[in-house]
């Protein structure tokens, strides 16, 4: 015990030892305690230490300055920054160091001055606590101004600077030129992202910026002056295309003034955003809003703020200096149309603890404020400064573990050391490598039920960057956030424009004339649409009734032949016929048989077809009915007409147009003769031409079924028609009970003779039948040559029906004098084809017939019976070709074995001329005709086809061997000339294509006058080719003149073929240099 009183008594002499001695060094100083007994205006420093009796136990000395503006003197901000409502959480802070161990054995000392945000006294007092106070850290100072000086100076001297408060300005995040601050609060710059996450939020891209930047007495702070500096960078940050319209200044605007900017706003914008550092400037620009119109849901206004206190408390819309102008409940109204992005709002009681703690810190050590109020109204930045100091605590923990003591006082090292997360008094801090606080804000509003509630949280990812994080704290938006505005979200740009001039007028009153003309047109519709429906039906109807009445024969139209004079004129038609086509014992064997009658219709000849189907003419159905209406309206150029049907209780007939000259049948069998190459490829095309007219008709069925040469008639300008198409139905019932005859089975398809459910008839089945009349045709034989051949009709369907490899078939023996196509009998051959997949299709064979039959525009004429004009044509290129020494060849050779050499030559030539766009006249002997440029003209290139072809028949020449001499090589002299001539048909019973002039006979003299193996051409012809053609690479070589017969000298020209290019270019230069050298 005694040595306990010991220690006390001397702990008391310590202590009063040190309080005399800071008399002597502090005379200024007249409270030894550091208990303020006036208020701190008229005290400009003030020392608190803790108790001298416990300094013994301390191993390191700290000592704090402070830089804080005072309540008394700072103006409208000094509740918020001022020294009795923040001081004392300092020592809260420091009681948790305490309390965590953080710095142990450590002894704090504290130094304060109020700097008041003024730049000069902030840099004069931050001077003095470095160099006269040697403190080791500073607290302080706040406004943005005094930081920047403090800041500089704390560079320089490397001392650690901790900034709080409500907000600063942005430029000082920026760690190079200010790198030992460490400031736990966020940047004017990091407000304007929360903005802008706001605008992006809800699609806002236009809006309106008012500010008031009040500065001196009223609030030094002037955060509105530094924010509107950042407001005009938002384009650059934002990816958003945010634009801002209209920004202004109301600092010095009368209200009347301030009205008149809120409606220039009112026509240009429906988002405006104000900050502003009074209650009084907040509530004036609401209330001008409000007397402006503004207060309707198409508006929307934004404040700006960092008091953490929404509308306040007491709300601003509340007015505070003691007048009364009856608007407060006007402002509250329009309020509700205010969102506020505020900083992060404490919890009430939460805050209400800490508030008061702060309070009671102020009675107590190192501050002992004795006149500082108990019941005062905390700031809310009062946190801001206890984690600032925490902050500190926790960097200087780690730096003293780095390096030891000397971490005291090297700031740039504490401000690295500073970064980091940690729960403070304010909630989560998080500073950046910087050293700067990333701010947490608040949306703020109005809801439903006009109570203050915070709708969003607005949290910054990077001090310097627009990556900002908003979270709704509402499940939608328009119960939430727009609950109070009928749940619509407000557009930036109106649908129907700031001054309403884009807004559609209503759709009744922009369109009423059109109401008015649809609403007439729907009542003459409904009264005459009904009208129209049943007009249409009954013309329909009779259009029908109409229809049939023309395919339905009845007995009293037709005349049978009973009597000669009843069929006078029908007979004189059959004489004419008959004298065409055979003798007078052929007219007198014409007669009615089985299946076919002749009688008249209207005055008409026409021949009957006779049915027997299994049905009477109340069962026809309706779509056989509606083929018959189609058939009597069809009208093709190769298919006979249909004329109509007539039953007599015993049988169907269909009743058919008469063609003069008969059946093909009967037309081959009596006038083979008269049947040339032209002829022939006319009649094979019309064949095709009619056959795919059916094949294509849906209303026929897309078949024939039946086609024979007995099925297609031959009129009076030889001109093929096919005909007993459609009726299928009648056909097919007629087919049931009865045998196909002999003759019609000749034409049938192998698959038809041996599938009886396939009768009917099938597309593939026509294109065999089809192959067996071009067969009679080319042949001009009757089908499979019955008349010549042993084999009886029903040996032949016996054979084709077994099938064989390769199958039966006509013999194809093409008379030699013949011309026609090469092509033409493999196609033939391609259509009987055993396999019906095998065969082609009429489309192609009507494309493989038109490349055979190019001359087709002669053909049609002839075979119409007209006369083909001789005509005129300018410009043709005539080739002639004959075979070297034909005559000692031929005498070497037998009949049968020039003919074969002959046919194998042509054969091959023909292949050569199908290539090319040229016309073959005629072959006389061993003499080929050909033209290029008529019947059809072909500009300029008629030149080139000729030559071209010439060309191919000395290449081919080369090649081809004599089959009964194979040693012989067949060499050829060509001729060529180009030059105007006429062509047209010479003949009636055997008609041909000739050409005619001058031009003719001088290609002729070309040809005689050639050489084996080479191509002569004229001047002309020359000419064409060097200057036309030149650029096709032909080469030719002037001959000389020679003594034309009937023209007299002219120059010729040697073709050169270009295999024989080379060596002759190679030879004319050897030529050239034998010249030089004589």
């Amino acid at each position: 015990m005694f040595l306990i009183f010991t220690v006390i008594i001397l702990i008391a002499i310590c202590n009063y030892v040190q309080i005399a001695w800071s008399q002597i060094i502090n005379p200024t100083t007249s409270n030894p305690l550091g208990v303020l007994t006036q208020p701190p205006s008229q005290v400009p420093l003030s020392i608190a230490t803790t108790l001298p009796s416990q300094q013994q136990f301390y191993q390191r000395q700290i000592k704090v300055g402070i830089l804080i503006p005072d309540n008394h003197t700072f103006g409208a901000d000094s509740w918020i920054l001022g020294f009795d409502t923040n001081a004392g959480a300092i020592t809260i802070a420091l009681d948790r160091i305490i309390q965590e161990q953080l710095l142990p054995n450590t002894n704090f000392t504290f130094v304060w001055y109020f700097s008041n945000c003024d730049e000069a006294t902030s840099a004069g007092y931050t001077s003095k606590l470095i160099r006269d106070d040697k403190v080791d850290v500073i607290i302080g100072p706040l406004c943005t101004e005094s930081v920047v000086t403090a800041g500089v100076l704390g560079k320089y001297y490397n001392l650690p600077m901790l900034i709080w408060g409500s907000i600063i300005g942005s430029e000082l995040d920026d760690d190079q030129r200010f790198p030992t601050l460490t400031i736990n609060v966020g940047t004017t710059w990091s407000l304007v992202l929360a903005l802008i996450s706001v605008f992006e939020e809800f699609g806002w891209n236009e809006y309106v910026f008012m500010y008031a930047a009040r500065r001196a007495i009223d609030t030094p702070l002037a955060r509105c002056a530094i924010l509107q500096n950042d407001i005009d960078d938002i384009p650059n940050e934002s990816q958003s295309n945010i634009t801002l319209l209209y920004k202004r200044n109301i600092e010095n605007d009368t209200y009347d003034q301030l009205k008149a900017a809120m409606l220039f706003a009112k026509t240009r914008v429906r988002v405006i955003v104000g900050c502003f550092e009074i209650d009084p400037d907040r509530r004036n620009f609401m209330l001008a809003a409000a007397e402006s119109g503004l207060d309707t849901d198409e508006y929307v206004f934004i404040m700006l703020d960092t008091r953490k206190r929404g509308y306040g408390n007491p709300p601003f819309w509340i007015r505070t200096d003691g007048i009364t102008d009856g608007k407060d409940e006007l402002v509250k109204q329009i309020c509700d149309k205010l969102l506020i992005v505020d900083g992060e709002l404490l919890d009430n009681d939460t805050a209400t603890g800490f508030n008061d703690l702060v309070l009671r810190k102020m009675h107590q050590w190192p501050f002992y404020c004795d006149y500082c109020s108990l019941t005062a109204n905390v700031s809310t930045a009062a946190p801001s400064l206890a984690d600032v100091f925490y902050a500190y605590a926790l960097s200087l923990n780690r730096s003293l573990a780095e390096v030891g003591e000397a971490a005291v006082r090297n700031g740039t090292l504490l401000a690295d050391n500073s970064r980091g997360e940690f729960i403070g008094f304010s909630g989560r801090v998080l500073l950046n490598e910087a050293g700067i606080r990333l701010p947490v804000y608040n949306l703020v509003g109005m809801n439903a039920f006009h109570e203050q509630t915070i709708f969003a949280v607005i949290t910054t990812e990077r001090q310097n960057s627009s990556t900002n994080s908003y979270t709704p704290l509402y499940a939608d938006e328009s119960t939430g956030i727009w609950g109070i505005r009928s749940g619509k979200r407000p557009l930036s740009h109106p649908l129907c424009g700031f001054d309403g001039s884009e807004c559609p007028k209503p759709f009744f009153e922009e369109y009423w004339p059109y109401f008015l003309a649809v609403a007439i047109i729907l009542i003459v519709l409904f009264a005459v649409i009904p009208w129209i429906m049943f007009s249409t039906i009954r013309r329909r109807r009779r259009e029908i009734i109409r229809l049939d009445a023309l395919w339905q024969i009845n007995h009293n139209q037709l005349e049978r032949r009973r009597q000669k004079g009843s069929m006078r004129s029908f007979v004189s038609l059959r004489s004419q016929y008959s004298n065409s086509l055979s003798t007078q014992s052929h007219r007198s064997m014409k007669s009615d048989t089985n299946n076919v009658m002749f009688c008249m219709l209207e005055s008409k000849p026409v021949i009957g077809r006779k049915h027997s189907p299994k049905f009477t003419p109340s069962q026809i159905s309706v779509q056989d009915r509606a083929q018959y209406r189609y058939m009597r309206q069809l009208d093709h150029p190769n298919l006979n007409k249909f004329l109509g049907l007539y039953h007599d209780s015993v049988q169907y007939i269909s009743i058919w147009s008469y063609c003069e000259r008969g059946t093909l049948s009967e037309v081959i069998e009596h006038s083979a003769a008269n049947l040339d190459g032209f002829i022939i490829t006319s009649m094979i095309r019309d064949v095709c031409q009619g056959l795919e007219a059916i094949h294509t008709s849906l209303a026929l069925g897309q078949y024939h079924g039946s086609l024979t040469s007995n099925c297609i008639v031959v009129n009076d300008r030889w001109q093929l028609k096919i005909q007993y198409y459609g009726l299928h139905s009648i056909k097919i019932s007629s087919l049931r009970d009865s045998d196909t005859s002999q003759m019609g089975n000749l034409w049938s398809a192998p698959e038809i003779l041996r599938d009886r459910s396939l009768a009917g008839g099938t597309q593939k089945g026509d294109i065999y039948s089809f192959a067996i009349i071009c067969s009679e045709i080319i042949t001009r034989k009757s089908a499979w040559n019955l008349e010549d051949i042993a084999e009886s009709e029903d040996q032949i369907l016996y054979r084709v029906r077994r099938g064989a490899v390769p199958p039966y078939r006509p013999n194809l023996v093409i008379d030699p004098t013949l011309e026609i196509n090469s092509s033409l009998p493999h196609l033939v051959k391609d259509c009987w084809s055993e396999e019906p997949e095998n065969r082609p299709s009429i489309e192609v064979i009507r494309n493989s017939l038109k490349s055979m039959f190019p001359s087709k525009f002669v053909a049609d004429r002839m075979k119409l019976g007209q006369t083909v004009a001789p005509e005129l044509y300018e410009a043709v290129t005539i080739f002639f070709s004959d075979v070297v020494s034909f005559t000692t060849l031929a005498s070497r050779s037998t009949p049968l074995q020039v003919v074969n050499l002959l046919n194998d030559l042509y054969t091959t030539f023909d292949w050569i001329i199908d290539q090319h766009n040229v016309y073959k006249v005629e072959t006389i002997g061993d003499g080929l005709h050909c033209v290029s440029g008529l019947p059809i003209r072909n500009g300029n290139e008629h030149v080139r086809e000729i030559c071209e072809m010439a060309f191919g028949f000395l290449r081919s020449i080369k090649v081809f061997k004599v089959p009964h001499l194979p040693q012989q090589q067949i060499s050829i002299r060509i001729g060529i000339h180009t030059g105007p001539c006429v062509a047209g048909v010479v003949g009636l019973t055997a008609p041909r294509y000739c050409v005619f002039g001058d031009t003719v006979n001088l290609a002729a003299r070309m040809e005689s006058s050639s050489k084996p193996g080479r191509i002569h051409i004229s001047a002309e012809t020359n000419r064409y080719l060097m200057e036309i053609f030149k650029s096709n690479g032909y080469l030719t070589e002037s001959r000389g003149e020679i003594l034309i017969k009937g023209t007299g000298p002219a120059e010729t020209f040697w073709l050169i073929p270009p295999d024989e290019q080379h060596s002759f270019r190679a030879e004319a230069q050897e030529n050239s240099h034998e010249v030089d050298q004589v």
